[in-house]
């Protein structure tokens, strides 16, 4: 009888294997490297990815809802295409987040939006609108042009400095937008597993990103 397993309830693979996918996927290394390391198939390394990354996803909801009253400090932003611009957030907004005290970013696709997140963080323009919960509510907001950022502003010699809300939030693009373009192509189906998954790891930041897959799974095994 096979021991159980305690990153996944009905796992076909041993926690030995397991342990080490959750390595590699930690490590980004791709299904096919993954395969060969494991001696498994790549439709059981893409399963079990594909778990991992719904399993971050609903990790993300449960400790953090997206839709909530804003806290003291926290912000919430809109993310629009360049085209769309227009002043009904409500139909133009492709994706909405909050930023929370500590940077923390969550965000969330709109329905039937995927697509167009999908390529909108790929040509890494597009406006943001957001407001901050501070002693009054104060708005910030501009484009994010990745392939300018930095330039100096006209006449100037230095860019000027974004607010620091937006610079979190072109520090998540920019983060978002540099793992993307390393896959060939995303099946519509998995951009927001892909979303979500950036989101992840750009909220660990320097922690070990294995140990916090491990701790989560542990929480909350694999089905």
């Amino acid at each position: 009888m096979q021991p159980k397993n305690r990153y996944a309830l009905r796992a076909k693979i041993s926690e030995r294997k397991l342990s080490e996918l959750l390595n590699l996927f930690a490590q980004e290394h791709d299904a096919s490297r993954m395969a060969a390391s494991l001696d498994v198939s790549r439709n059981t390394v893409n399963a079990y990815v594909r778990k991992i990354r719904m399993r971050l996803a609903e990790h993300a909801l449960e400790a953090f809802p997206l839709f909530h009253d804003l806290a003291p400090g926290e912000s919430i932003f809109h993310v629009l295409a360049v085209r769309r611009r227009r002043r009904d957030l409500a139909s133009a907004s492709i994706l909405v987040g909050i930023i929370r005290t500590d940077g923390t970013v969550f965000i969330e696709v709109q329905p039937g939006r995927d697509r167009e997140a999908y390529r909108m963080f790929l040509r890494g323009r597009m406006f943001v609108e957001g407001t901050t919960n501070l002693e009054c509510w104060t708005d910030f907001g501009g484009m994010v042009d990745l392939d300018f950022e930095g330039e100096a502003g006209e006449g100037t010699d230095v860019a000027p400095r974004p607010h620091p809300r937006m610079a979190i939030v072109q520090s998540f693009v920019s983060f978002a937008r540099e793992r993307l373009m390393k896959f060939r192509g995303i099946k519509e189906d998995s951009i927001r597993l892909h979303l979500k998954e950036c989101e992840f790891r750009f909220n660990v930041h320097k922690r070990s990103v294995s140990t916090a897959i491990r701790r989560i799974l542990r929480d909350n095994p694999l089905d």
